[in-house]
């Protein structure tokens, strides 16, 4: 990686300057986005390079954007946040353990009996 991509950002550093913790799958989330959109624009995959983890212990491959796209990190970072605090207590949906069904885990299982 060049030089000039150690000032790129990443979800985490945008999620650290807006002072913003997200859980795992909202991470991912933000990044299907943000990673959609570049491919979109760019006709080819984001940079990555190999990060200390945000939690500080290890390293991980994080995909890397230019600091003109953190506006766009951002407004990702609120929807996904306003998703969430509609949500109140309510687990998030996970389509994988209920076999794309996108009613909540109790009534889905309930179905399946």
């Amino acid at each position: 990686m060049s030089t000039s991509n150690r000032e790129w950002i990443s979800i985490h550093s945008v999620s650290r300057d807006l002072q913003v913790e997200l859980s795992n799958e909202q991470a991912w989330e933000v990044g299907k986005q943000m990673a959609a959109a570049w491919v979109r624009i760019m006709k080819r995959p984001p940079v990555k390079d190999l990060r200390t983890k945000k939690a500080g212990a290890g390293s991980h491959c994080f995909a890397l954007y230019p600091p003109s796209w953190q506006p766009m990190f951002e407004a990702a970072i609120r929807v996904i946040q306003a998703q969430a605090a509609r949500q109140g207590q309510f687990e998030l949906w996970n389509s994988r353990e209920v076999g794309g069904d996108r009613r909540p885990r109790a009534e889905a299982s309930e179905g399946a009996e």
